[in-house]
């Protein structure tokens, strides 16, 4: 659905200790949420094996992976957010996948979480508003953001509010940042007539 290592940026991001990445797109027919978080090495890595490792053999089986999945999922649930034109949009997830270095050790080098979403919404021709906001996990680190429109809709401004960075124009994809107790971010773009 949506390949998040392949975009520029975003794959030097996660080598950069980001623990999250957002990628949202619009479609015609649908809104798309992709996100990416990987815990590195270290305590919090250590104490998510630890709390989910329910037999207490020091592995993580495929069980006990998926709840570590459906755990950090809720977290995402929780923390992003997206409004069309004010209205609340909710995707269905997908898919959801946790890869873990070495599952048969305690001290593997990272937990790897990716999960999909989307919600059937279809844009009217005219005026839109598609509003993000988020709330990072670590105030001291940045969440990327990409959102990506249709090429033939028109982007007609962005705007950010609270600790997002202002959101940065890429062709019809937008690039910006959540940090510290997050913000928002606001694309307004124009969906064009029906041909």
């Amino acid at each position: 659905m949506l390949l998040l290592i392949l975009l520029p940026g975003f794959a030097q991001a996660h080598q950069q200790n980001t623990p999250r990445l957002v990628h949202v797109r619009v479609h015609a027919d649908r809104v798309e949420l992709a996100v990416a978080w990987i815990i590195h090495p270290g305590p919090e890595a250590r104490h998510l094996r630890s709390r989910f490792d329910r037999n207490g053999d020091g592995k993580l089986g495929s069980e006990e992976r998926d709840l570590i999945a459906q755990w950090l999922q809720s977290k995402v649930e929780r923390s992003v957010q997206m409004e069309l034109d004010g209205l609340a949009l909710r995707p269905e997830v997908g898919s959801m996948r946790l890869e873990v270095d070495a599952p048969g050790s305690q001290e593997a080098d990272a937990l790897r979480f990716s999960s999909t979403a989307a919600i059937l919404v279809c844009p009217r021709p005219g005026d839109h508003s598609l509003v993000l906001r988020d709330r990072p996990e670590r105030p001291d680190k940045t969440v990327p953001y990409r959102v990506d429109l249709p090429e033939d809709w028109k982007a007609t401004g962005a705007s950010s509010t609270g600790e997002a960075t202002p959101p940065a124009r890429n062709g019809a994809a937008f690039t910006a940042g959540m940090t510290g107790d997050g913000g928002s971010l606001e694309l307004r773009f124009a969906v064009p007539p029906l041909k």
